[in-house]
């Protein structure tokens, strides 16, 4: 069967073809797969062409007549190419040829005439030791660095560079000191890291649990110490506040910071602090039961006409009334009248235009109270100490056993407070409290006695006998 190029080559000499529809031909037949059975691939390069001598030409040299007589045939086309046209035409020329020589090669099996460490990639010899520390020995890459370092592009490095992880020649590898003092650490950057969830959770033991017991705190330098108790609680190894929802334990108490956060050197909020029955807004601290602009949520706006009452908008109440008994309808502001809760509403305190101007003071359903001494609504209204037996004063907003300025004596309790001593003045003892230059005897009819005189014992038990 005729071939190709012989075919080509007949039909150019007969006048039957162009040289441009030869080298067009030649390149299809090439794609196709016509040379030697094989295909070629245009994205292929060897860089043996233009001169060297590629490998596997020892063994199949009619592979460079062959790529030498395609390439002839493409640069006779090349000639009749317009002059701006016939640079690009011979470069792509130049890329058939080496494309053909490789292929045939390929299809040959032309690859052994090649060096030690090499092989034939498309026929160029490519060494196989491509690192600098690792050269061609007796047929094979060899690494030159030393046992605990590593070959790389960049030359001999450290196998282990850390220094809680050094080389350990018995097994070839790194040996982690962290893990072998406490199996919840591992090394890692410069020094030893824990493993569990929250890094102070490593034991001595090797275990990662929470920190709530008094050993596990001492065993964790003091995790979980710092916690106030008033409004705070050791839970898993933190400070958990204790405080209702919207506020923040902040110096021992509970307050609810509007858009800021607790000073604790202060003892209070950096910015609005939300009273009772407000809540935060972005505008601040609002009351989402009675404000026109926030009502029922943050700013939530009532028509002109409308007023908010118990968190819904509202018509004025003069046309339309209150929505029950529990409101009065008052003219809270010029021209504006609303339905207001008299038993909770400072502006409207008992009544309409009754405020509650005292600092510190709040409506609560007998009126404007001071809800840190007020025994019916102590700390806030509906908390009474009335009737309360073991605790019937009211002391800075609870229900105390003594009166302020005093304190129980003993810690028990009796009838009257006449077990409550004065803070400064009096001396607590076991008969009750002894006043100011007295000092306590025990077990005696005279239980105290005055300073400078003893206590005398049995049968006499008076002061100074």
């Amino acid at each position: 069967m005729e071939h190709w190029l012989d075919r080509s080559a007949r039909a150019l000499a007969d006048g039957g073809l162009s040289r441009r529809q030869v080298v067009v031909g030649a390149a299809r037949a090439l794609i196709a797969g016509s040379v030697l059975g094989g295909g070629i691939d245009l994205g292929w390069h060897v860089s043996g062409a233009g001169g060297q001598s590629p490998c596997g030409l020892q063994v199949a040299p009619e592979c460079a007549n062959f790529a030498e007589t395609a390439a002839r045939i493409g640069q006779q086309a090349c000639e009749q190419e317009a002059p701006a046209d016939q640079r690009a035409c011979l470069g792509a020329n130049e890329v058939l040829r080496a494309q053909t020589l490789a292929q045939c090669l390929r299809d040959q099996g032309a690859n052994g005439d090649c060096g030690d460490c090499e092989v034939c990639d498309e026929g160029n010899c490519i060494s196989q030791c491509l690192l600098p520390c690792a050269p061609c020995a007796g047929g094979k890459c060899v690494d030159n660095c030393p046992p605990d370092e590593v070959c790389t592009r960049l030359g001999c490095e450290a196998k282990c560079p850390r220094p809680c992880a050094p080389y350990d020649p018995s097994t070839g590898g790194c040996r982690d000191k962290c893990s072998e003092s406490n199996p919840c650490m591992y090394c890692a950057g410069d020094g030893c890291e824990s493993s569990c969830p929250d890094p102070e959770y490593c034991q001595p033991d090797g275990t990662c649990g929470p920190c709530n017991s008094s050993r596990c705190q001492r065993l964790l330098k003091g995790h979980c110490k710092g916690c106030n108790s008033n409004c705070q609680k050791c839970e898993d190894g933190r400070c958990v506040d204790t405080c209702p929802e919207g506020s923040v334990c902040c110096a021992g108490r509970c307050l609810r910071c509007c858009n800021a956060s607790c000073d604790e050197d202060e003892g209070s909020c950096t910015g609005d602090e939300c009273g009772e029955g407000t809540t935060c807004c972005p505008s601040g601290c609002e009351n989402l039961q009675s404000n026109d602009k926030h009502c029922g949520a943050c700013d939530h706006a009532c028509a002109k006409t409308e007023h908010c009452t118990d968190g819904m908008c509202i018509t004025d109440c003069r046309w339309k009334g209150c929505p029950s008994a529990k409101y009065t309808c008052c003219n809270t502001t010029p021209n504006v009248y609303r339905c207001v809760d008299t038993t909770s509403d400072k502006a409207n305190c008992g009544g309409c235009g009754q405020a509650c101007d005292t600092p510190g003071y709040i409506c609560c359903d007998s009126g404007c109270i001071d809800p840190m001494t007020d025994l019916g609504h102590c700390g806030g209204c509906g908390t009474s100490c009335v009737g309360n037996q073991e605790t019937p004063y009211c002391v800075g907003g609870q229900c105390s056993p003594c009166q302020e300025g005093m304190f129980l004596c003993q810690g028990q309790y009796a009838p009257g407070g006449q077990n409550c001593c004065y803070t400064n003045a009096n001396v607590c003892c076991e008969g009750g409290c002894c006043g100011a230059g007295y000092h306590c005897c025990p077990g005696s009819i005279e239980p105290c006695c005055p300073m400078g005189q003893g206590c005398c014992p049995q049968p006499y038990e008076r002061c100074g006998c």
